[in-house]
């Protein structure tokens, strides 16, 4: 090729590049802070996939007998019908000043690109005599306007490679911090690991990362863009998705083992490794590239013009999200008013929390009115931590619980009505009457606060720290809101601050579904909840909805007045200001069918199951949209967020649970599903439950409770069956017979859950020791084997060890000693590395390390048997001093309340008993007691000296390790004592630039 070829050549690519972003996928090997290999993979407009290798010098290079068809076949069973060709470039040694440059010019075959840091740029695009093809004079900026290069770098769990895809010197330069100027580069985590560029009151997304230069005459800015293959169709690991979307494996001829010493693999299975290398970036590669084909054709099966359909979004919640609104702008194109995705944007904003922040927010209550309650997860045996009872367990949960939700509904888009009351006293029963007349089943919910005095709540969640008619007084003001504001922007988990309490509900949601619910119940249990007091009703009166686009038109025609929306008058003898608030055009909204996409997705799944088989591409893709809907619209963060559609699709979810565990008497109920003995379900009502057993919401029956239970010989297997029968036993265990409870009962047909991976569907054994923390065990010849290991917060390392203790302890309800400790191995993410990195200097202002991002940090787990979590409280404040009083214990001793099973026995406790202490708390519960340090004896000075040795020895013990496993991840990053020519990439961490992990 001649020079002026390959200068043509250059020029075609760069037009190319400033026309279309490039899909540049990454992937690194390495072995703690040290960098072995860097590769990238792209495809050309041809088709054909490049890829380029950058090595260490300290690993053997590419041999020259290296096959790379032997990795990547051509065949149509293999990668052939993703390429015809895959080109490998020559390896580069990696070097520390690797750029996104340079990986783009070696990948592409441009050599003639000159990569520009930003520290170098400004005398080239400040200096107006220059002159640059594309490029224009910005007079305000007084420096050229380039033309931009877009990377999408594309990675499997950036976490792990981006940080170290560049040289330390490069990354240096990028992020360091000139006092002079006004803005610095940063990685940060927003909702997908990247790059932005911070100013002192805004932030810049994809910012521009570095230069390209060709000749004299031609000046690109590049900008970075990220995507991550573990979030756009939900997270899982690089084979899982290997497997679904190409039809394709990860190279599995390495071991664990291998992997662990990758170093000492590239020496030793140097072409293996190679393989290895390049298999996982070109997979990546092809799945994101798969992804956007499957997400397209999303759009195509609900007949969405190709010119409609978007780009796929960065996360899954993004792609969702994009899917309603595409859906939703579809339904309603003939509209004047709705004409626009920004205009449709901003109707649907109205639907969300955010009007309910700030000082003038449209609720009393602020966010707290709006605020999502999740799921029902609550133990019903929290004194019992042992069940046995061979081929007699089962899990069964509402299959499809939230599409099959969303199937029997619409969403509203546009503002709600929201009535307070204030100290106007209105019950529940009197406030759902009212809204039924004005408003459809599912456009309403009503928060509500009370006290129970007979009964136990199981059914309502509160809100913690809530804002209520009691406490308004104490707390509103400015600066109560404002807390109650951040708080809820603080908050990562849409559902948290909701707890249930058996005796109170502070600003508990009811919808329809939970009324329906309520009216089953006895009466005298029914009636407490009539009585509950209600404080915002949140609603979208039927005058106001329209169905289509023309009616969204004439209706905001026919309520737009002209005039201001509110009238005030003071009644000066009642000292009294009177408020009026017109409902005009600013209320009207529309309605969404998002029934009928539920169900098209529902049937589009079980087609592609019975097509393709469970876990086929289809299965997974119809899943993972089915499944996100819901989570699109209780996320604060997306325009689709929609308060009054998230809280009525939370209460019914919770609803059905709570009639799955009380009908069945079940052990433990986690959102959608169950877990229940088939020898134990009641055969009587409810009403003669409570007669029998007045605790019964709370507590599983068991047979000494004289509670009658069905013969489980004549409960059905076959899941279709048993929901038949479950619909006809729920009408008997509630006494309802009224056709409403056939449509609501009857939503979800029942499906067991495998015990294990393709397990059968009932177990033998079950420890459980809170809710949804469980291990279940099969019997076989006699001896019992776990499963299962549901042990929230720990890994596999622990589960192993604390299984074989727990079966053993819980089997026998005999602690003789307290739960080992144990090391759980973690890969750091941004935030606790940067915590570390951080933790480092500030002891050490002269240290250098290498920013720990993906090193494995071990962690001490020092596992609590008993947990507050498993025991329903009667009152907010009495979790709340249950709490702190445990807290202290904890803070004085390193343990849980579990120590106190190794006292001596006295009275009724017996030495080594756990459950003998959880029914003494749980007893102490019930009788409403606030001193939990005073009824169990839990000051320091109150245990006995053996025991006070065991605490003490135990504290040591966990330091001791705690600093042991800083300490050696202390010695895998600290650049002073590394040898620092292999550490060639990566982001290094000084005192100079700890700005970095602030």
């Amino acid at each position: 090729m001649t020079k002026r070829d390959q200068n043509d050549r250059h020029i075609k690519w760069l037009k190319r590049l400033t026309e279309k972003p490039i899909e540049i996928a990454i992937d690194t090997e390495y072995q703690d802070a040290q960098t072995l290999t860097v590769q990238a993979a792209a495809r050309n407009p041809i088709g054909d996939i490049m890829v380029q290798l950058f090595h260490s010098p300290s690993i053997p290079s590419l041999p020259e007998d290296f096959d790379l068809d032997e990795f990547l076949p051509t065949t149509e069973e293999g990668y052939g019908k993703y390429s015809h060709k895959f080109i490998l470039g020559t390896p580069s040694i990696l070097h520390v000043q690797l750029s996104p440059v340079e990986i783009l010019s070696k990948l592409l075959r441009l050599p003639n690109l000159e990569g520009i840091s930003k520290a170098e740029i400004e005398p080239l695009i400040q200096d107006r005599n220059r002159k640059y093809r594309e490029a224009k004079w910005d007079s305000e900026k007084e420096q050229w306007k380039l033309p931009t290069i877009k990377i999408v770098l594309i990675g499997h769990f950036l976490t792990a490679d981006i940080g170290r895809s560049f040289g330390s010197s490069f990354n240096h330069s990028l992020f360091h911090r000139d006092k002079f100027k006004s803005s610095s580069i940063q990685l940060a985590n927003r909702s997908i690991l990247g790059f932005i560029e911070e100013y002192a009151n805004h932030t810049v997304n994809n910012p521009i990362i570095e230069y390209v230069k060709l000749g004299s005459t031609r000046l690109y800015q590049v900008r970075i863009e990220t995507r991550d293959t573990i979030l756009p169709f939900g997270k899982t690991n690089l084979n899982n998705l290997s497997d679904i979307f190409i039809n394709q494996k990860k190279v599995d001829s390495i071991s664990k083992a291998e992997l662990a010493a990758m170093s000492n693999t590239f020496r030793t299975r140097t072409n293996e490794a190679y393989g290895y290398a390049i298999v996982d970036v070109v997979n990546t590669l092809l799945i994101y590239e798969q992804m956007k084909k499957y997400d397209s054709d999303i759009y195509s099966e609900f007949e969405v013009p190709e010119i409609d359909i978007p780009e796929m979004a960065a996360t899954i919640g993004g792609r969702v999200k994009d899917f309603i609104l595409t859906m939703t702008t579809q339904s309603i194109k003939n509209s004047q008013n709705l004409s626009t995705e920004s205009e449709v944007k901003k109707l649907m904003r109205k639907s969300g929390i955010s009007p309910l922040h700030g000082q003038h927010g449209t609720s009393r209550f602020g966010p707290q009115t709006g605020r999502f309650h999740g799921g029902l997860t609550f133990s019903r045996t929290s004194t019992t931590i042992w069940h046995h009872s061979p081929g007699m367990l089962s899990d069964v949960d509402l299959a499809g619980c939230y599409n099959n939700i969303l199937a029997n509904m619409n969403v509203y888009w546009g503002r709600p009505i929201i009535l307070e009351p204030g100290s106007q006293n209105i019950n529940l029963a009197e406030g759902v009457e009212m809204v039924r007349k004005v408003s459809y089943d599912d456009a309403w919910y009503i928060r509500v606060t009370g006290e129970f005095l007979h009964s136990e709540n199981t059914l309502i969640p509160s809100t913690l720290e809530s804002l209520n008619y009691e406490n308004y007084r104490e707390k509103v003001g400015r600066e109560r809101i404002t807390a109650l504001q951040k708080e809820a922007e603080r908050s990562d988990e849409e559902d948290s601050g909701a707890k249930l309490f058996s005796r109170r509900i502070d600003s508990g949601i009811v919808t329809y579904d939970t009324w329906l619910t309520i009216q089953a119940l006895p009466e005298s249990m029914r009636s407490e909840y009539e009585q509950l007091r209600v404080e915002s009703i949140v609603f979208y009166d039927k005058r106001m909805i329209a169905k289509t686009g023309e009616e969204f038109d004439q209706l905001i025609e026919e309520n737009r007045t002209g005039k201001l929306p509110w009238n005030s008058v003071y009644l000066e003898s009642e000292m009294t200001l009177i408020h009026k608030e017109l409902i005009d055009h600013d209320y009207v909204a529309i309605e969404f069918p998002i029934s009928t996409f539920a169900r098209e997705i529902g049937n589009k799944r079980r087609e592609a199951k019975q097509k393709h088989g469970k876990g086929s591409d289809w299965d997974y893709v119809w899943k993972m949209q089915a499944n996100t809907m819901f989570g699109v619209l209780v996320c604060k963060h997306h325009p689709t967020n929609n308060i009054v559609a998230g809280n009525i699709i939370g209460a019914r979810a919770r609803s059905q649970a709570y009639t799955m565990i009380q009908s069945l008497n079940g052990l433990q109920v986690i959102t959608d599903g169950c877990t229940y003995r088939r020898d134990r379900i009641p055969a009587c009502t409810f009403t003669e439950c409570l007669e029998i057993m007045p605790d019964y919401p709370l507590r599983h029956a068991d047979e000494e409770s004289g509670i009658p239970f069905h013969d489980p010989k004549k409960i059905p297997t076959d899941d279709n069956k048993f929901s038949s029968w479950y619909l006809e036993h729920l009408k008997r265990f509630f006494n309802v017979s009224d056709s409403e409870y056939d449509k609501f009962f009857g939503m979800h047909t029942l499906e067991h859950k495998e015990t294990g991976k393709q397990g059968p569907k009932t177990f033998d054994a079950i420890a459980c020791d809170g809710c949804s923390n469980h291990i279940k065990l099969l019997e076989k010849e006699g001896d019992l084997e776990i499963k299962e290991n549901k042990m929230r917060s720990f890994r596999d390392e622990s589960k192993e060890e604390y299984g074989t203790w727990i079966m053993k302890t819980y089997s026998e309800d005999n602690m003789t000693d307290l739960p080992p400790i144990t090391t759980d191995k973690v890969l750091l993410k941004l935030k606790p590395a940067k915590m570390f990195a951080k933790k480092v200097i500030r002891n050490d202002p002269n240290a250098e390390v290498y920013l720990p991002l993906s090193l494995e940090l071990k962690t001490v787990k020092a596992f609590k048997l008993i947990k507050l979590s498993a025991f329903i409280f009667q009152t907010p404040d009495q979790r709340r001093l249950f709490t702190r009083q445990v807290e202290r214990f904890h803070e004085k001793t390193s343990c849980g309340l579990e120590l106190l099973v190794l006292r001596q026995s006295k009275g009724e406790r017996q030495k080594g008993s756990v459950e003998n202490i959880l029914q003494e708390i749980y007893d102490y519960i019930q009788l409403g007691g606030r001193d939990l340090t005073k009824k169990l004896n839990l000051r320091e000075q109150h245990l006995s000296e053996k025991l006070r040795t065991v605490t003490d020895k135990r504290r040591k013990q966990i330091q001791k390790l705690k600093d042991k496993y800083d300490a050696e991840l202390f010695a895998k990053i600290d650049m002073n004592t590394l040898d620092k020519t292999e550490i060639i990439t990566g982001i290094l961490i000084n005192s100079d630039n700890l700005y970095l992990v602030l």
